[in-house]
């Protein structure tokens, strides 16, 4: 393929911290091994946060050409930040905002509209850009892309949404005042006629432009792993199996922990085994998950290290709420190369069916060795095989340049 200028706009993009880079950042590192020319348009960070470094690497950093947002969502921040969350505050603050702004006010780059669409302006004039590829959200990033595509038609423009627009447990549309939720609708429909393809990990969020999308190609990009293949990690079981689980507990998971730790303590104390939570988890839920099983760590999030932790436990933990019991996310695939089978916390739903049927580990309700004794390795390295970064990067530009 003839060497192409990709723009990648995402908001979280490292060396920024946050889940939200992470997809992005693998295609990037990955197109840029193809040999095109990688620009990135993200918001401006006050320093080098090395949370977001296992996924794309400093010296990948360096290769790619930069561009920085410097407007804040002060709002969003307050929202975030600030504890109000659960405060009463917060309808004050949601009645006073919708006077000032229609849409979402809980999007992160909301008020970030002209930066945005004067560097996209300014990237194109100096050097020409071939694909402009969207990570949402924040979702109004795809709304001036959309406005960027119709000033300049001749640029492929690719949104790539990691969240549902409309269900979105923290800012989903069902949470807006009638007349911002009426101005989203408008954006969501204005997205859709406009880009060029829309993608999604999941069916159910590609569903919800089914009824708009009169221009844009719908594409369903699952989650993929950037680690290698080869890895060789010990899989003996240890006298007492430790399972970890990396991150933070998911909106509406804590009923499926508990009680699955309920299940556990049931169990002969010989038969326990290990949990270790390494994320940033506050000091209630620790307290309320040891309340109902004893033999569990708390770790803090770890910049380093992790990978090690990882590698070293009998098990990984997938924990999933009923939210999104259906999705097959990041870590779900990215930690299939370590060979280490997987044991679910959640309710029943497409991710439960995949782990059994491949044989990739049990659920919590179903736990003990026996069950871990039908793990298949071969199994679990052939789906990772199937959802490689350098797959996907592939997939997508021929996706992209096809007609």
């Amino acid at each position: 393929m003839v060497k192409k200028h990709i723009l990648i706009l995402n908001w979280q993009f490292p060396p920024n911290a946050g889940i939200g880079g992470r997809r992005s950042a693998k295609l990037a590192k990955e197109w840029k091994n193809l040999g095109h020319e990688i620009s990135i348009l993200t918001q401006q960070t006050s320093g080098r946060d090395k949370g977001s470094q296992s996924w794309i690497k400093e010296e990948d950093v360096q290769a790619l050409d930069y561009f920085f947002i410097q407007k804040k969502n002060g709002f969003n921040a307050l929202y975030f930040k600030s504890g109000l969350l659960n405060s009463a505050l917060l309808w004050f603050l949601k009645k006073w905002h919708v006077l000032f702004t229609a849409g979402n006010p809980i999007d992160d780059c909301r008020f970030s509209g002209r930066e945005i669409v004067q560097q996209l302006e300014h990237i194109h004039k100096n050097k020409p850009i071939d694909l402009l590829f969207v990570s949402c959200a924040p979702f109004s990033l795809s709304v001036y892309a959309a406005r960027f595509k119709k000033l300049h038609p001749e640029v492929l423009v690719w949104c790539d949404f990691r969240d549902p627009w409309k269900n979105a447990v923290n800012y989903g549309l069902r949470l807006l005042h009638s007349r911002q939720l009426k101005s989203e609708l408008n954006f969501q429909k204005e997205v859709s006629q406009s880009v060029d393809f829309i993608s999604a990990p999941y069916p159910e969020i590609l569903s919800e432009f089914e009824s708009t999308v009169s221009r844009a190609q719908l594409v369903l990009v699952p989650h993929f792993t950037d680690r290698r293949m080869d890895i060789q990690i010990q899989s003996e079981m240890m006298k007492t199996p430790q399972f970890t689980y990396a991150g933070n507990l998911y909106e509406g998971s804590l009923p499926y922990v508990i009680t699955g730790l309920m299940a556990l303590q049931s169990l002969p104390s010989s038969d326990q085994p290990i949990l270790h939570f390494i994320g940033d988890i506050d000091q209630g839920t620790k307290d309320a998950m040891m309340t109902y099983y004893h033999n569990i760590i708390f770790s803090p999030w770890m910049n380093e290290g992790l990978d090690r932790h990882l590698e070293s436990s009998s098990g990984l933990i997938i924990l999933l709420s009923e939210n999104n019991k259906d999705f097959h996310t990041t870590k779900f695939f990215d930690f299939l190369p370590l060979r280490k089978p997987y044991l679910y916390f959640g309710p029943e739903g497409k991710v439960i069916k995949t782990i059994k049927e491949h044989q990739l580990g049990c659920s919590i309700e179903q736990y003990d060795r026996d069950a871990l004794l039908l793990y298949s390795s071969d199994n679990a390295i052939a789906l990772a095989n199937q959802h490689t970064a350098n797959y996907m990067a592939k997939f997508l530009l021929e996706r992209a340049y096809s007609g």
